[in-house]
């Protein structure tokens, strides 16, 4: 627990410079209107619409909405469904758009005619950022799989990483130099550590707590409500937030970025566990995170 602490980026001031330098040259290699773009992008992804949402369900391929809710559910085929889905959608993240048959068709086709250009520029100034290594990058999500939302089922996901399978983050992935940030983006304090099992090798003591461990998850009282991902960079793609916030310096962006430390890292980066440290309540995964160009 010390040692991911004692290793969050924020504790190395050089190699945080230099990621704040890399990404301002970065910006600085495209055109006026491509920065104002940029920019635009990286705010609509941030806003407080459900933005972020919709451009990981445009990163996935989809151009309609409608098109994704039908893979999501068979119930979605029935239009009436996809209706009520916009206003808890709506509600949830603070749209004042008045839901009658104007607001509906807006909200309904926001994604074609919004949300896909900004994903595409923003995707394609994240692939082309410069690759960041050897740090420490931090992720904290809820475990209780609430829809509309970012969250993990915790005790799937639990169990995939015991069994050693790798994820594949096929939206934009947001993560923090910050360990005390990213524990804030659990559900709820993650607690204590409990125990550790290490995944690369196969020694009794791990195996033991490995299969005690997935065993335990059956019982509905085993907490899973918290996942912090501790991830070894290594050639990851993506750019400091903040760096760009300052730069800005203007009321908008005051105003529309937060000041999480977040380093925003481009679609397709995958994640080998190594490590799965039982939490009081939750778990906390270190391991390496990768890009490969494609």
């Amino acid at each position: 627990m010390r040692l991911i602490v004692d290793s969050e980026l924020n504790r190395f001031p050089s190699k945080m410079a230099e990621l704040k330098q890399k990404t301002l040259e970065h910006v600085g290699s495209f055109s006026g209107d491509d920065i104002g773009n940029i920019y635009s992008a990286l705010l609509a992804y941030q806003d407080l619409y459900g933005n972020n949402y919709l451009m990981n369900v445009a990163c996935l391929g989809y151009k309609k909405l409608d098109d994704y809710l039908h893979d999501l559910d068979e119930k979605y085929k029935d239009p009436t469904k996809i209706n009520a889905f916009l206003e808890i959608f709506n509600d949830k993240y603070n749209d004042t758009v008045i839901m009658d048959e104007l607001g509906l068709k807006y909200s309904r086709e926001r994604l074609e005619n919004e949300i896909i250009g900004q994903a595409q520029i923003l995707d394609h100034f994240l692939k082309t950022a410069p690759r960041l290594s050897g740090v420490s990058l931090l992720k904290g999500a809820g475990g209780l799989d609430e829809p509309l939302s970012t969250q993990v089922h915790g005790s799937l996901l639990a169990q995939s990483l015991l069994y050693g399978q790798g994820l594949r983050f096929n939206g934009f992935l947001s993560t923090t130099s910050s360990y005390e940030v990213a524990d804030n983006f659990c559900f709820s304090e993650i607690g204590d550590p409990l125990y550790a099992i290490d995944l690369t090798n196969n020694s009794d003591e791990s195996e033991v707590l490995r299969r005690d461990t997935l065993h335990a998850l059956n019982d509905v009282d085993f907490e899973t409500e918290n996942i912090l991902f501790s991830f070894n960079a290594h050639n990851v793609a993506g750019v400091s937030v903040k760096s760009i916030k300052n730069a800005a310096e203007s009321e908008e962006s005051a105003n529309a970025l937060d000041d999480e430390d977040e380093i925003l890292l481009a679609p397709g980066h995958s994640f080998t566990p190594e490590k799965v440290v039982r939490m009081e309540n939750g778990f906390i995964v270190i391991g390496t995170l990768t890009y490969e160009e494609g």
